[in-house]
């Protein structure tokens, strides 16, 4: 314990002192260490599971069918773990110890006591190569098969793991140990695997044998546990001698292939002439040689082994010391159910015998159902065979309970009895969301999920109970967008070209092409400036019916339930419209044969019909094909209008400009914004010349010769006044 103290008089007192400056770092460094400090105690947690495993505590005679939810929980003493041909198991010592049991394996961690303590430094427990303070494991392998990673003890730490076929003594290692049993004859085979650091092995007869870094051993015990053989050597394969008897229900195989030069006949000699209550003398068998072959082979299985320890020490990095300390225990269900009434079925410690319960019969068993890919609700997907689920939440109106989607489970007594109508079940999930409104606040963030442990408890006639867990994970996925053009452009105030009932074809052209928006479902969700559940709507601030660029876009969807997804901002763009009116004009040209060939000119006096006509001889057609006026004014003088020039007396002849235009409806519908009017409006010009011709007066001399009789005093002169009738060069009024 700690005493308070004032650090500036602490500082004080030092400083004042010459040696002070070469105490300080060390203060300080041991103030940081004493800040990092961890608190040790002594505690096993579940670091993974996987497939069919159970856990029966033996002081409450409780089973627990273990799954997802078991991991980072507590494992007590006299707690035996029981792996299935699928199962496995990693556990986590407080100690820095990781025990991986395999499929078909039972497990009994009798004692684990370690000295409370504090570990300095960063590390978590999975990463320790020594352990932090003394401890004492204790634990017993009836059958299966076992790799082990222990740190190196302190001085008067024990660790001892037994098994029918003897005990192992650990000072710090890694190695694998498998036993099986042959259901027919009774024998127990099996052996070590040491990877590294030493073990000393006392057989079932009280033989030890001290194993090194690389090497086994091979063992036999009779049913009655008397030594039959052993063999030590190089690294050998266990697992594929022995693992078909614990996963396939094979026989192990017989004792002679395991053990050249053992003999049934002359041990069973033996066994006549040594009395009834010998035992045979046990084979021991010398190691053979190692060819180059069996190097490579002793390499595998030592990377196999290997590997098997790196994915336990992957697992167990995920927890710290706090972790191990603050953990709930696996065999207490949430919420704790009544303890049971019985007396605890098995008292003792050696499981080296027949069935723990032979004599009452075995727990109420319990299976969870559903199978990988089975579920008829797409938004619910079932995971290790029903120990695991995740399912979508819902809408209101939908009324979907937990109860309708649950697989539920079986429940059988130990006569086989169906008893799964008697299956209490607590911890149910909700799923369903409050209101549309208010759903995407209620429901579980985006990528991240509400983990809830379902219980189920049988308590059969007898009081024994069995508890099994299934994990399920509330998940709320949002629509999905996809937008394959983020630079869409539009023209304004587009007509509606396809008739659907809706302006802006190309804005909605754009929605269907190039926007892909759905559900959790797979199901499309629709555009809507409603904003209502199932549509999805532009958000930000742009109007289709004005030119510019207008930037933050987003594509805001809902689903049914109301959640929702926006999309990451964009720009559209509103251009200049197309698909304007089309305008036909044509230039003025007068009606009398002395111009023909001059065009657009005016001769003052011509018939106002032949002008007016002219000037309403513009047409114009819309996008949808209608007509539309088309107006004609007199270019840069608005005081002018056009038919006003044909009553102007020319001086010397005027050069006019005739502008016929005409105006896009759509700048009407869109507001008529007179900055807008410009790019709405399509026009021609034609240039024309207001004349007035003087008459051209031409004298003609009469040659009397001629007998045109002319005064040769030329008193009286003779006009001759040409019109456009006879003298198309010299045009007059007539």
């Amino acid at each position: 314990m700690f005493r308070r103290f004032s650090l500036s008089t602490f500082f004080g007192h030092f400083m004042s002192i010459n040696w002070a400056y070469l105490v300080l770092p060390i203060f300080l460094v041991t103030l940081v260490n004493c800040l990092d400090a961890k608190k040790v105690s002594p505690s096993v947690i579940v670091a993974s599971v996987e497939g069919e495993v159970s856990s029966l505590n033996m002081v409450d005679d409780f089973k627990v069918q273990m799954g997802p939810t078991s991991v980072g929980k507590k494992i007590n003493p006299k707690t035996i773990l029981s792996t299935g041909k699928t199962g496995k198991v990693a556990l986590l010592f407080s100690n820095g110890t990781l025990i991986t049991i395999k499929p078909g394996s039972r497990f009994y961690l009798r004692t684990y006591k370690q000295l409370e303590g504090v570990v300095e430094g960063n590390l978590d427990p999975g990463k320790l190569e020594e352990e932090p303070t003394q401890s004492e494991l204790s634990a017993h392998l009836d059958y299966g098969n076992l790799v082990v990673k222990a740190p190196k003890l302190k001085k008067g730490s024990s660790m001892k793991l037994t098994s029918p076929l003897g005990t192992a003594g650990i000072r710090g290692t890694m190695f694998q140990l498998m036993a099986v049993r042959n259901s027919v004859t009774g024998d127990i085979m099996g052996g070590i695997n040491l990877i590294s650091g030493d073990i000393d092995f006392t057989d079932t007869g009280g033989n030890t044998v001290s194993l090194l870094s690389g090497q086994s051993i091979q063992l036999a015990t009779s049913k009655l546990g008397a030594p039959v053989a052993s063999q030590t050597g190089e690294l050998v394969d266990l697992s594929s001698t022995y693992g078909p008897s614990l996963t396939n229900g094979f026989s192990p195989p017989p004792l002679e292939s395991v053990f050249p030069g053992y003999s049934e006949v002359s041990s069973s000699s033996a066994d006549e002439s040594s009395g009834e209550d010998s035992f045979p003398t046990m084979a021991v068998v010398e190691p053979a040689s190692v060819s180059a072959g069996d190097w490579e082979m002793i390499h595998e299985l030592a990377t196999d082994l290997f590997f098997e320890i790196e994915t336990a020490e992957t697992v167990a990095a995920d927890f710290s010391f706090e972790d191990l300390v603050l953990a709930p225990t696996v065999d207490i269900p949430t919420p704790e159910p009544e303890a049971p009434v019985a007396p605890a079925s098995v008292t003792g410690e050696t499981l080296a015998g027949a069935d723990l319960e032979f004599f009452q019969g075995g727990h109420p068993s319990l299976q969870l159902l559903g199978e990988n890919g089975t579920s008829e609700d797409n938004l619910v997907t079932i995971l290790n065979n029903g120990a695991l689920m995740e399912v979508e939440m819902r809408a209101p109106a939908e009324g979907i309970t937990w109860r309708i989607i649950d697989p539920w489970v079986k429940a059988l007594d130990f006569l086989g009895n169906d008893i799964t109508s008697d299956v209490q079940i607590s911890g149910s999930p909700t799923i369903l969301l409050p209101n549309n409104i208010t759903a995407e606040s209620d429901a579980p963030a985006p990528g991240e999920k509400v983990s809830h442990e379902v219980s189920y408890t049988i308590r059969d006639l007898r009081g024994l109970s069995t508890v099994i867990f299934r994990q399920v994970d509330v998940i709320a996925t949002r629509p999905t967008i996809q937008v394959s053009n983020t630079s869409p452009s539009f023209p304004w105030n587009e007509l509606d070209l396809d008739q659907d009932g809706l302006a802006f074809d190309s804005f909605y052209q754009w929605i269907r092409d190039d926007l892909t928006v759905s559900d959790v479902r797979g199901e499309v969700i629709s555009y809507s400036d409603t904003q209502v559940p199932g549509t999805f709507h532009l958000s930000g601030n742009y109007d289709l019916s004005a030119i510019g660029t207008y930037n933050d876009i987003r594509i805001v969807a809902l689903d049914w339930r109301g959640l929702r997804t926006e999309s990451e901002p964009f720009s559209i763009e509103i251009t200049s419209p197309e698909n304007l009116p089309v305008l036909s004009t044509t230039p003025f040209s007068s009606e009398f044969s002395a111009l023909e060939n001059q065009q657009g000119v005016l001769e003052y006096g011509d018939p106002l019909s032949e002008y007016s006509g002219w000037l309403n001889s513009g047409t114009a057609v819309d996008s949808s094909g209608s007509s539309v006026e088309v107006t004609t004014r007199v270019f840069g003088n608005d005081a002018l209008s056009p038919m006003d020039l044909a009553n102007i007396w020319p001086e010397n002849g005027t050069d006019y400009t005739i502008v016929f235009e005409v105006v896009d409806p759509r700048w009407a519908t869109g507001g008529a914004d007179p900055e807008m009017k410009d790019q709405l409006t399509v026009y021609e010009t034609h240039s024309i010349r207001v004349v007035a011709t003087p008459p051209k007066l031409e004298i003609t001399f009469h040659n009397p010769r001629e007998g045109l009789g002319v005064s040769e005093d030329f008193d009286e002169i003779s006009y001759l006044v040409r019109s456009k009738e006879n003298i198309s060069e010299y045009p007059d009024d007539g």
